[in-house]
């Protein structure tokens, strides 16, 4: 899962919180921030995790997703993603 908010209280910010939010198979794989690089390609996509991140996601330190889209539907994702990830610099799309 990935989700950020659409805004962030001076709490989110101490406490690093003021980013994008990842889990993976449950809340106990999971963190803010942490992606190094995610590249989006039409059919799928690979994440790299920074190394702390990996140590959350019980050592996972890459991680490739494949999927079948339609047109419409690919073509939504790098927006939303952007909004997701803005700021962050890991959001690389490989079919633009």
């Amino acid at each position: 899962m990935l989700q950020r908010a659409f805004a962030f209280d001076e709490q989110d910010v101490a406490l690093g919180m003021d980013t994008y939010y990842v889990e993976w198979r449950g809340q106990e794989h999971a963190g803010y921030g942490g992606i190094l690089r995610f590249v989006l390609k039409r059919g799928g996509a690979d994440i790299t995790f920074s190394p702390n991140m990996a140590e959350n996601m019980d050592g996972m330190a890459r991680l490739s997703i494949s999927f079948q889209l339609a047109a419409s539907e690919y073509l939504a994702l790098p927006e939303a993603l952007g909004c997701i990830f803005h700021g962050s610099g890991c959001l690389v799309v490989a079919d633009a």
